[in-house]
């Protein structure tokens, strides 16, 4: 009923030009008087020329540089006997939807019905396209696509498409389809076997000798009802041995592929036992010399460990140390601080009593000269008053005058103590302050 071709690029080219028959012996079964007939269902969807587009299409993808890839998948569906004429313009174009939606329209290269041929059957050419799993980008490989599961569903998926719309079951599966996907080639054999065994119409005396051989007996009357029965047979048992050759040719090629795959990969098993066996002593030498040198590494690295912790543990010995000495330079600096600030409290209390003094000197800076000036103003004020009328009072004041000259000189000599008492008691207190401060910022710095 259906089969399916998986071609390279180089076999492209001929299966193409047998499509839409532009090759002129590509096979002796066409009827050119019927040629006319066939027409390509994928001309709306793809317009390209088919090498046109299947340039196209395998540029937009990606596609292993490789001589032995398939490049064109081509499912040849043939359109079963039981349809009439009438109704196989719909199983073709329903065929042609059925095999969109499985392989994808935007991948079609040409779906062409071919009516000059035995049987009519429609060739869908399509690019075999899938999504690559690591790197979801397209990616071409008709093995992905035509997968054992698709060639398993196939025949049922289309038995239930067409039961869908013929609303019974056209005869898609049946004893050709039991026997598995076969070649354009088996296909062509068998019908040939067909014809071979199939028993022509006969005289009532006369039996064919392919009927002899199902009846065993070299004379029997047979009516001709009966003799188309028997004919019928025959060729139902010759169908039944030309597929049973066909299933036991492909079983041959099949066992004859299996024991060439069998001695390969004898070969490659050898091959792989001694590349594994020069793998393993390569591995061993190279586990020896890395074992070596991992040894080596381990002692090196255990000296160079001893070698760090007695560093770290010197280390933490002068932290130690040195902790230790902080703490003792900070308890010294707490008591020099302490003596500080007692320090700096008496020399507030003796820089407020100098200021104190200063202070006093200063309101008595003018007063005693002052005060004895007033006091002589009044006595020559009383002298001169009493000057006249008593002598001895002028006595007394020349002896006041005297006085007088005696406590302007004691007031001028005790104004110049003042000066010097002043100037030595500020030298004193600012060396004092000066040293002071000295300390201080000594102490700062330690």
């Amino acid at each position: 009923m259906a089969h399916v071709e998986k071609y390279t690029a180089a076999a492209t080219g001929h299966m193409l030009a047998h499509y839409d028959r532009t090759h002129s012996s590509s096979t002796s079964l066409i009827d050119v008087s019927r040629t006319a007939l066939n027409h390509n269902l994928a001309e709306i969807d793809q317009p390209l020329p088919q090498l046109d587009f299947l340039h196209k299409k395998l540029g937009e993808i990606k596609v292993m540089k490789r001589a032995d890839v398939n490049v064109m998948c081509d499912w040849i569906v043939t359109a079963p006997k039981e349809l009439t004429p009438e109704e196989l313009p719909l199983f073709f174009n329903e065929t042609y939807k059925f095999l969109n939606d499985r392989y994808g329209k935007e991948n079609v290269i040409s779906a062409y019905v071919h009516m000059d041929e035995t049987t009519p059957h429609i060739h869908y050419a399509f690019v075999p396209v899938v999504i690559d799993k690591k790197k979801g980008i397209p990616k071409l490989s008709a093995k992905e696509r035509i997968t054992r599961k698709d060639l398993n569903t196939f025949h049922p998926d289309l038995t239930k498409h067409m039961r869908a719309v013929f609303g019974r079951d056209i005869g898609i599966q049946n004893d050709a389809t039991a026997l598995g996907n076969q070649t354009i080639k088996q296909l062509r054999q068998k019908t040939k076997n067909i014809e071979k065994f199939k028993a022509e119409p006969v005289p009532v005396t006369e039996i064919p000798p392919v009927v002899k051989r199902f009846l065993k007996e070299d004379k029997v009357i047979i009516s001709r009802k009966e003799l188309d029965r028997v004919n019928q047979a025959a060729e139902d048992a010759a169908v039944i041995m030309s597929n049973a050759e066909a299933v036991n040719a492909q079983l041959a090629e099949k066992a004859a592929k299996t024991d060439n795959n069998y001695k390969k990969s004898e070969e490659y098993l050898s091959k792989a036992h001694q590349q594994a066996d020069t793998i393993i002593s390569d591995a061993q030498k190279n586990a020896e010399s890395i074992s070596a040198a991992i040894s080596a590494d381990k002692a090196t690295w255990e000296q160079q460990k001893s070698l760090q912790q007695a560093e770290l543990d010197e280390r933490d010995r002068q932290q130690n140390r040195r902790a230790e000495r902080l703490r003792k330079e900070q308890l010294r600096n707490d008591d020099k601080a302490k003596s500080n600030n007692k320090l700096a409290a008496e020399l507030n209390s003796a820089a407020k009593e100098l200021d104190e003094k200063v202070r006093e000197f200063k309101s008595m800076k003018d007063s005693p000269q002052e005060y004895y000036e007033q006091r002589l103003q009044d006595l020559s004020s009383e002298l001169e008053a009493n000057e006249a009328s008593n002598k001895l009072l002028r006595m007394d004041i020349a002896d006041r005058d005297s006085t007088i000259k005696d406590l302007r000189q004691q007031l001028i000599d005790d104004y110049a103590a003042h000066n010097a008492v002043m100037e030595t008691l500020k030298h004193e207190s600012e060396q004092k302050l000066e040293s002071e401060l000295e300390n201080k910022e000594k102490s700062c710095v330690l």
